[in-house]
């Protein structure tokens, strides 16, 4: 990464990774591993924000999109030393994999594993060519395919210390994390520590992907007393996130920071924790990355989310057009789509705003739980309410433990009547102490004749917000319903 490389060039069809924001800030805990998302885990989560990764010094120039924090496991290829086609022995494959490559970054991602797959067949022992190769599918959302080329590189004798942890991101992504579990057991006895710390590790988030959060944090523990790489102390942040201990999320930034201050994937994870704490601080820290990576997209459009938060619309404006700004096919990257769709919804029209939201790839409001709470707000807002529904639903569907998503989902489906649906929905949230959750799911008790289990929560809501006029409502009408008029009148009063 070097100080004038861009880390955000191109980032089609964004996939997730993680969204660990804050609820109370609608960020960093809502989302899963790819870091972080997974199979139960479904997170950024941190399934960690991070957003951006290069695959290789000078391969591909690709944005990881900051979900949840921190780098995604799936698009993450932390190498001792960063390969490119110049270590191709093979003359012929060696311009393929230039030409490959060139493609690739371009944008021509198609083109680009076609003429990769030319060079592997011009060097089919070299397992270089296999694993850069193996690399551009799985960016390309092949882990089919990759998968395969991952094991065909090890097979020719390419180290297992570079091809592990992407091989452990395509079996992760093929929810395949047993297979991981069992096919790499803890390393006993071992004398390569670098090599046994990346086991761990991968055994770590596959641990988390399963959602056994407690065990990833043991096991990552044991990779990081190995040792503790940028990207180990992330992921291990965003386990420390997935087990609500903010203080250990902020303590392992910071030595990342301190180790490696100019490392793009910390800077970003940094940016986003600062992003839903301390906005103020947020933008300055981020001015400091665009010194160091003026086209990074991704630190600028947390700049445009802090601007428009704070109603800072014109600043807002300002900044999407410098991303604008920085070529001619930049502003149909999916993330730049949809950072134009916020900020037209603010400047402009609900309608027109829906229209440029209309043009993201299908998947992209699965990507990120954030992506699916601000496009179903547009959706909302332009008169598509039955829309809003099926892409909260989706997200959920990948992130079932994001109570953002489910109290979303839950209040549009109860303004649509729909008091059943939103019971399957909210059920899940019965014992949490976030009192809008607990109003709704209350208020769906009692529309679906159980005004018992809806005293329960509305009186726990109740206690959480006392002076919630819509909960005091809601509570008033359960007792009426349950024969208590005397407490209802004098709840009412109250108001």
């Amino acid at each position: 990464m070097g100080a004038t490389g861009a880390i955000c060039v191109i980032v089609p069809e964004p996939r997730c990774e993680g969204d660990f924001r804050r609820r109370s800030r609608g960020g960093w805990g809502r989302c899963r591993q790819q870091i972080f998302r997974g199979g139960g885990v479904k997170n950024v989560r941190f399934a960690i924000a991070l957003s951006a990764l290069i695959f290789g010094a000078a391969l591909l120039a690709v944005v990881l999109l900051l979900n949840p924090r921190f780098s995604s496991p799936v698009l993450a290829a932390d190498q001792d030393r960063a390969f490119t086609e110049r270590d191709v022995k093979d003359p012929a494959a060696r311009q393929l994999v230039s030409d490959g490559l060139k493609a690739f970054r371009s944008g021509k991602r198609t083109l680009g594993i076609s003429i990769l797959k030319r060079a592997a067949s011009a060097a089919p022992k070299e397992g270089l060519v296999l694993y850069l190769l193996a690399r551009a599918q799985l960016l390309g959302h092949d882990p089919v395919s990759a998968e395969r080329n991952f094991r065909a590189a090890r097979a020719d004798g390419f180290p297992d210390e570079t091809v592990l942890p992407s091989l452990f991101d395509a079996m992760i992504e093929r929810h395949e994390e047993n297979k991981i579990l069992q096919e790499f057991p803890r390393p006993v006895g071992s004398t390569n520590r670098n090599l046994d710390a990346k086991i761990l590790r991968g055994r770590a988030m596959a641990l988390l992907s399963l959602g056994r959060a407690d065990e990833a944090a043991a096991e990552m523990d044991r990779s990081l007393a190995l040792d503790r790489p940028a990207r180990s102390l992330l992921e291990r942040a965003q386990i420390a996130e997935r087990q609500n201990n903010p203080a250990l999320v902020t303590k392992l930034l910071d030595e990342a920071l301190t180790r490696e201050p100019k490392n793009g994937h910390v800077l970003l994870a940094k940016l986003d924790d600062l992003a839903h704490s301390n906005d103020d601080a947020a933008l300055g820290f981020s001015e400091r990355i665009l010194k160091q990576f003026p086209q990074d997209i991704t630190t600028r459009g947390t700049r445009i989310e802090i601007f428009l938060r704070k109603h800072q619309d014109a600043k807002a404006k300002a900044e999407l057009e410098s991303v604008l700004a920085l070529g001619p096919n930049v502003p149909n990257f999916p993330l730049v789509r949809y950072y134009t769709a916020l900020v037209t919804a603010r400047t402009g029209s609900a309608e027109a705003a829906w229209k440029i939201a209309q043009l993201l790839p299908p998947a992209f409001a699965k990507e990120k739980p954030a992506y699916a709470l601000q496009l179903s707000q547009l959706a909302i807002d332009s008169g598509r309410a039955d829309t809003a529904v099926a892409m909260l639903a989706g997200a959920l569907g990948k992130w079932p433990d994001q109570i953002n998503l489910r109290v979303r989902l839950g209040a549009v489906q109860m303004k649509q009547n729909e008091a059943r649906a939103t019971l399957m929905v909210m059920n899940p949230l019965q014992d949490s102490n976030d009192p809008e959750a607990l109003d709704i799911l209350g208020w769906a008790r009692l529309q679906t004749d159980d005004p018992k289990g809806a005293l329960e929560v509305l009186k726990r809501a109740n206690q959480l917000q006392p002076h919630n006029a819509q909960i005091i409502r809601h509570l008033a009408q359960a007792l009426k319903e349950s024969g208590d008029d005397k407490a209802a009148t004098a709840l009412l009063k109250r108001m």
